[in-house]
C-alpha cells in the first residue's frame, strides 16, 4: 500500500509517514474459549470500520482494470467490488468465458499485490 501511495500518487515526506504509522501496531485477539485468548500482531490492512478504510481500497485498487481486458464492467464501493456485462441471450456462452476469465485475472491481480 505504501508503495503504491508513493509511487502511483506521489505521496512522500510527512503524509508518507502518517500512512505508515496509520497501520502499525495493530493487535487482532481471537477468543477460543473463555480462558483462552490469542493475539496476533497485524503486518497489513487497515482497522476494519475506521473512515480512511474505503478510501484506502479505492486507492490500493486503482489499477485493477481488469475488467477493461474482458468487455466487463466493474463498481466498486467501500471495500466490495462487483463485476458485471451484458449481451445478447444468443451469446451468453461468450458472456460466461469472460466473466470466468476475469475471475482468474482478478484472482491473480489479488495474490500479486497481496490483497
Amino acid at each position: 500500500m505504501l508503495e503504491r501511495l508513493q509511487r502511483t500518487f506521489g505521496i512522500g515526506d510527512t503524509a508518507l509517514h502518517w500512512f505508515q504509522s496509520y497501520p502499525s501496531s495493530r493487535k487482532q485477539y481471537v477468543r477460543r474459549s473463555p480462558n483462552v485468548l490469542s493475539v496476533t500482531y497485524l503486518v497489513c490492512g487497515v482497522p476494519h470500520g475506521s473512515v480512511l478504510g474505503p478510501i484506502l481500497f479505492v486507492l490500493y485498487t486503482v489499477d485493477l482494470e481488469v475488467t477493461d481486458n474482458y468487455g466487463l464492467s466493474a463498481h466498486m464501493y467501500a471495500d466490495n467490488t462487483q463485476v458485471y456485462g451484458f449481451c445478447r441471450p444468443t451469446v451468453v456462452s461468450a458472456l460466461t468465458a469472460n466473466i470466468t476469465d476475469c475471475i482468474e485475472a482478478s484472482t491473480s491481480w489479488t495474490r500479486s499485490n497481496k490483497f
